[in-house]
């Protein structure tokens, strides 16, 4: 593990860089979202509780994971434990650079846990795919491209497996006022039961 990608060379390099902003307690690195600032005065109302007595105040600035990690204990909230012993880092990427092709690994995470890919918490889900009978999609386009569509309820349901039968596009007639999929041919005249 230590050859692939970010957990080898590349993590070492980027820790080594780290090390000397995180022995600044004073800085502003690896702090906890400024949003989080809220739930915790929201708690800190919830229970009656005043700045003194909590032992925190708001100042608009964003919590190191230290007092993250202390509010969490004094309020027993899950959350707050969560966000100061994860291990995620919610500095903002300052710049996204081309560094040519390297070779992509494919890592499992063990057991149940999650993990954040592009700010989207994901899971183990490449046997998904494989194990699935059919895996369809719903494309439309006026979804993408409002100004240019066409047909503004044309949807295209996309069916990319089938173990049991053919692959392909089927048209179909979106009704945004039932959030409803009718067959492309039909009016759209709906009636519930």
């Amino acid at each position: 593990m230590d050859q692939i990608g970010f957990l080898g060379l590349k993590h070492a390099v980027a820790l080594e860089k780290i090390v000397p902003i995180k022995a600044n307690d004073a800085s502003q690195f690896d702090r906890i979202p400024l949003q989080v600032n809220h739930h915790v005065a929201s708690l800190r109302t919830g229970r009656r509780l005043s700045h003194a007595g909590l032992g925190w105040r708001d100042q608009g600035k964003a919590m190191s994971r230290e007092t993250c990690g202390k509010l969490a204990e004094r309020l027993d909230d899950d959350l707050l434990d969560a966000l100061a012993f994860s291990d995620v880092v919610w500095d903002p990427i300052l710049a996204i650079e081309e560094e040519g092709v390297q070779p992509v690994y494919d890592l499992t995470v063990a057991g149940l846990h999650n993990f954040c890919v592009d700010d989207i918490i994901t899971h183990n889900s490449g046997a998904i795919e494989q194990e699935a009978d059919m895996v369809a999609f719903l494309y439309r386009d006026a979804y993408y491209n409002p100004e240019s569509a066409p047909e503004p309820d044309l949807t295209e349901f996309i069916i990319a497996k089938s173990r049991n039968g053919p692959t392909g596009t089927v048209k179909l007639r979106f009704i945004k006022e039932n959030t409803l999929f009718v067959p492309y041919g039909d009016s759209g005249h709906f009636s519930p039961p």
